[in-house]
C-alpha cells in the first residue's frame, strides 16, 4: 500500500509515500481536493464537469474531465494501489474513504470536536497552518470558487471556535498570558472580530498592562474601519473608558449558572455553532432564537453555544429552563432562581422589578430554554417579557430556544433542522452526522459498537426515517441492547404498526417529553388551536410534500395558516418549493 498525504490547511500539498505529487495542470489538483473533501458521496461526471468547466458545452467539459481524471490517476499511481484512491464507473467518481490516506482537514475536525479537551484542541489549532487551499483559485470556474469560499469560511469559523475554547480553558485556570495568546491568534485570523478585541483588552487590563489594553482598543478601531468601514460598538467604547479610569474588575473566569451537561457529543452542528457565535458577536443583535421542532437538539446547541460564548460576557451566562414554568408571571422567578438571587432585596418591588434592577448594569448572556408554551396572551406573553428585559438592560443578550418564534422586533431567527443523513459507508470517515450520533449512542448500550458494512444500509434507513432528528436517533439507539439496526428500521416503518411511536425509552431523571417522540409530538399538538389541529391532521395525508394550492383544497389551509404552522416548526418548505411536515407529524 502507498499512503497519500493531503495537506490543505495553508496550501495544497499532496505527497505519495512522502514524495511530492506533481500535477500537470491546476484543475487536476483542484479536482483531487474537491473529491477528497466531498468524499461522503459519489459525484456524477456531469456534476464534476460543470463544476470545473462551467463555460464549456457538456461534451467538451466531459472530455476535459476524462483527461483530468486520467492525469490524476497517473499522478497518484492509482492503478497500482489497493484499495484505489478513486472509485469510478461510467457515471460517477468518488474519493475512496477506505483508501490509505491522511487528510489534515479531517484530522483537524476530529481533534476540534465538541467533546475535545485542551490537549486535543491544541493539536487541532497547530494543524491549521493557514487558509484552506491557500493559493488555489480557478478564475474560469465560478462554481468551484464559490465552493472554495464556503469551505474557507467554514474552516475559519471552526478554527476561531477552537481558539475561543482554548482561551477559555487557559482563563479558567488563571493563565492570562496563554489565554491572550489564543485570543490574539483569533484577531490575526479575523481582525474584524470585535468580541476578540474586547477579550484581549480585558485580559491585558486584568494583567496590569493598561497601556497595552488601550493600544488594543486602537487596533480594534483601525481594523473595524479598514475591514468593515465602521467604528467600535458602544460596548467596546465603554470598555475602553473603564480601562482608562482603572475600573476594570480583577481577573475571574466567566461565571455560568445552571448550564446543563450532556451525556452525548454534539455532532454535525459546526455550521450552526458558527452562526450562533456570529450573532452573539454582533453588537446589534440582542435576541437570537433557535427555532425548530421538538427533539431537533435546540437545547443541546444552545448550551454549547452559551458555554463557548460565556467568557465574552463580563457577567457570564445564566441558563434558565422554562418547560416547567406555567406563565410569564413565573419567568422572573425562574430567572432569579437561576441567577441565585433569592436573597436580593428590592425594597418591596415585584420580582420582575427586582430582576430588571439587577440586570440593568450587567453584560450577561441569558439562555431561555423552551419558550413555546409561553407565547400566547398578548402583552403578557414571553415575547413581550423578553422585549422589556432587552429594552431596560441593553447589556443583556438573550439566546432563546423555542418551537415557535417569539415574534418581537429585532429577533434573529436561526431555524434548526435534523442532522444530515446522507448515505453512509463503513468507517468513521463515511458516517453521516446522523449516523455518527446513532453510533455514539448505540455504543453506550453495546460497548465497542461500530457501524459495520452489513449494518450500514439499515442505519442509513433509520436516519432517513427520522430525518436526522437527534432525540429520535438517541431513542432508536437505546434499543440496540436487544435489537439490530435492521430490526429497529423495520419497527420504524409506518406499515409495522409502530412507526415513530416505537421511539421511547425508560430514561430516569428526564422530563416525559424527552423520553418518547410521541410525547414530544403531543406537546407540539397541544400548543395548537382546534383549527390548527384540524389543518395539521388534514395535511398528514400527503406523502412527498404538497403545494399551497393542494393544502387549501384538501385541508382548507390558507397561506396565513401555513405561515403559522411554519412559525411553530410543524411545516417546512423544502428547497424544491413544496411544503412538507416535519418528521413524525405525517406518520
Amino acid at each position: 500500500m502507498a499512503r497519500l498525504t493531503l495537506s490543505f490547511l495553508g496550501g495544497c500539498e499532496v505527497a505519495l509515500e512522502g514524495s511530492p505529487v506533481r500535477f500537470p495542470w491546476e484543475k487536476v489538483r483542484a479536482l483531487l481536493a474537491y473529491l477528497a473533501m466531498e468524499a461522503e458521496r459519489a459525484h456524477t461526471r456531469s456534476e464534476l464537469a460543470g463544476l470545473l468547466w462551467p463555460e464549456q458545452a457538456e461534451s467538451a467539459a466531459r472530455t476535459n474531465l476524462r483527461q483530468a481524471l486520467a492525469a490524476l490517476r497517473a499522478a497518484i499511481h492509482d492503478d497500482a494501489v489497493v484499495p484505489p484512491f478513486l472509485e469510478m464507473d461510467r457515471n460517477t467518481v468518488r474519493f475512496n474513504p477506505a483508501s490509505d490516506h491522511e487528510l489534515d482537514v479531517a484530522e483537524f475536525r476530529r481533534l476540534a470536536g465538541p467533546a475535545a479537551d485542551e490537549a486535543a484542541l491544541a493539536e487541532a489549532v497547530a494543524l491549521y497552518r493557514g487558509e484552506f487551499l491557500a493559493g488555489v483559485a480557478l478564475k474560469d470556474s465560478a462554481a468551484f470558487d464559490d465552493w472554495l469560499v464556503l469551505m474557507r469560511e467554514r474552516l475559519l469559523g471552526e478554527m476561531l471556535a477552537a481558539l475561543e475554547r482554548l482561551a477559555r480553558f487557559a482563563q479558567e485556570r488563571g493563565d492570562l498570558a496563554e489565554a491572550l495568546r489564543h485570543v490574539r491568534r483569533q484577531i490575526e485570523l479575523a481582525p474584524w472580530g470585535e468580541l476578540a478585541h474586547q477579550w484581549a483588552m480585558r485580559l491585558l487590563a486584568q494583567g496590569g498592562d493598561r497601556a497595552a489594553a488601550l493600544a488594543q482598543y486602537e487596533a480594534c478601531r483601525e481594523a473595524l474601519g479598514e475591514e468593515l468601514g465602521v467604528g467600535p460598538a458602544p460596548e467596546t467604547e465603554a470598555l475602553a473608558q473603564e480601562i482608562r479610569a482603572g475600573r476594570l474588575a480583577s481577573p475571574a473566569p466567566a461565571r455560568t449558572w445552571s448550564l446543563p451537561v450532556s451525556l452525548f457529543p454534539l455532532v454535525g452542528r459546526a455550521e450552526e455553532l458558527a452562526r450562533v457565535a456570529a450573532c452573539l458577536a454582533d453588537p446589534g443583535c440582542q435576541l437570537i432564537t433557535l427555532l425548530g421542532p421538538g427533539g431537533v437538539g435546540k437545547t443541546r446547541l444552545a448550551a454549547e453555544a452559551g458555554r463557548q460564548a460565556a467568557p465574552l460576557f463580563e457577567h457570564g451566562l445564566c441558563f434558565v429552563p422554562l418547560s416547567a414554568v406555567g406563565s410569564t408571571d413565573e419567568m422572573a422567578s425562574a430567572v432569579i432562581q437561576g441567577l441565585g438571587m433569592a436573597s436580593y432585596q428590592g425594597a418591596g418591588a415585584s420580582q420582575k422589578e427586582q430582576l430588571l434592577a439587577y440586570l440593568r448594569p450587567k453584560r450577561l448572556l441569558l439562555v431561555l430554554d423552551g419558550c413555546e408554551h409561553l407565547l400566547e396572551g398578548g402583552a403578557g406573553n414571553a415575547g413581550a417579557w423578553v422585549s422589556q428585559v432587552l429594552a431596560e438592560a441593553p447589556g443583556v443578550k438573550v439566546l432563546a430556544t423555542s418551537r415557535a418564534r417569539l415574534n418581537i422586533p429585532g429577533e434573529q431567527l436561526l431555524p434548526l433542522e435534523g442532522l444530515a443523513y446522507e448515505a453512509l459507508t463503513p468507517g468513521s470517515r463515511g458516517l453521516s452526522p446522523a449516523a455518527e450520533l446513532f453510533a455514539a449512542a448505540a455504543g453506550r448500550v453495546r460497548p465497542g459498537y461500530a457501524v459495520s458494512q452489513v449494518e450500514a444500509p439499515a442505519v442509513a434507513a433509520i436516519c432517513r426515517r427520522v430525518e436526522g432528528m437527534p432525540l429520535a436517533l438517541l431513542l432508536a439507539a437505546s434499543w440496540m441492547g436487544m435489537l439490530t439496526p435492521a430490526e429497529i428500521a423495520a419497527e420504524l416503518e409506518e406499515d409495522s404498526g409502530h412507526g415513530i411511536a416505537f421511539l421511547s425509552a425508560d430514561w430516569q431523571g428526564l422530563p416525559e417529553r424527552e423520553r418518547s417522540m410521541r410525547a414530544t409530538l403531543d406537546r407540539s399538538w397541544g400548543l395548537l388551536s382546534a383549527r390548527e389541529q384540524g389543518i395539521l391532521a388534514g395535511l398528514s395525508v400527503f406523502r412527498g410534500g404538497f403545494t399551497a394550492e393542494a393544502a387549501e383544497a384538501v385541508a382548507g389551509a390558507g397561506l396565513r395558516d401555513l405561515a403559522r404552522l411554519m412559525d411553530r416548526s410543524l411545516v417546512m418548505r423544502r428547497a424544491s418549493g413544496r411544503y412538507d411536515l416535519h418528521a413524525g407529524h405525517s406518520g
